[in-house]
């Protein structure tokens, strides 16, 4: 019930007083320049200062670059944050109902998994720790000191990645195109985004050039497929925390929480996220279709 509140359209969020110098400027060139330069950080900090392969773990500059990239654009093209979604004046329930969705989405994906592993007689059991992911599998079991720093890049990635993926790309687009357009480029740019870590692996000769194909196709498919449905959440509810919130939560429960059996770690993981993702994906792509066909009949 307190979902379908907050999913109302932000009619009363528009443009500002800059709304006819904003419209003159070309939405395409200011994400897709924002996006290179983010991309370019990104691959450089992969390729070469590698501070995921240090005590850190993380790859941490390119996503303050990221925020600080943001709110230089915003203050050229006279966006506040609110106008993308960052209102700290609803931030409580839309954070829990992201946490929420994480876990119910996470506790249909492990527990399907769990199933099928009791079924197969592997004798599966849970357990706590932190490790690094990729859709190759978990590569490295960190020591427990290093949850505190995952957890604060991990909010870092989120805010960054949520805030030029979805409240500014998403906002940009809408000015020329509608949300089923602005939503599907955002999110095919969100899947590029990721596909820098196969490259690398590539590069440093420990992937062949076919598998690094088909594992970028994966990342794009994965994490495209997830943020359509945080572009939903930003759309129906006008915030950018429900999808934030979800975000953390996704990233966090895949690194910290695993499914041991007795022939090894997470074999079934991309299955368990596919999963995950897909009930939740169906689930708020029906509550969006339920509301945008409410607010049609309303207009006419």
């Amino acid at each position: 019930m307190v979902f379908m509140m907050l999913c109302t359209l932000d009619e009363g969020e528009g443009m500002n007083t800059n709304m006819k110098t904003e419209k003159n400027r070309k939405p395409e060139v200011i994400i897709m320049a924002t996006f290179i330069f983010c991309f370019v950080i990104r691959f450089f900090e992969a390729l070469q200062l590698r501070f995921d392969e240090t005590i850190l773990n993380e790859n941490f500059v390119h996503k303050l670059s990221g925020i600080l990239a943001l709110a230089i654009v915003l203050r050229l093209i006279h966006l506040t944050w609110k106008e993308i979604g960052f209102d700290f004046k609803r931030l409580y329930i839309p954070i829990l109902l992201g946490l929420g969705l994480g876990t119910v989405r996470f506790i249909i994906g492990y527990g399907v998994e769990y199933a099928i592993l009791s079924a197969q007689g592997a004798n599966p059991s849970f357990s706590f720790f932190l490790s690094s992911f990729s859709v190759t599998g978990v590569n490295t079991t960190l020591p427990a000191y290093c949850i505190i720093l995952f957890c604060i890049f991990n909010l870092i990635n989120a805010v960054m990645e949520e805030g030029i993926f979805r409240g500014l790309f998403i906002k940009l687009a809408q000015r020329k195109y509608s949300f089923a357009i602005s939503n599907t480029a955002a999110a095919l740019l969100f899947g590029i985004w990721h596909i820098v870590m196969p490259i690398r692996s590539w590069l440093d000769g420990t992937m062949t050039f076919q598998t690094m194909i088909l594992y970028s196709v994966g990342y794009i498919f994965l994490s495209g497929s997830i943020a359509l449905m945080w572009g939903m959440l930003f759309e129906m509810s006008g915030v950018i925390w429900i999808g934030l919130a979800d975000h953390f939560f996704n990233n966090a429960v895949i690194n910290l929480l695993h499914i041991s059996t007795d022939s090894g770690i997470d074999e079934m993981m991309i299955a368990r996220t596919l999963i995950a993702q897909l009930f939740a994906f169906a689930l708020i792509a029906v509550l969006y279709i339920n509301q945008h066909n409410k607010a049609v009949t309303q207009v006419t």
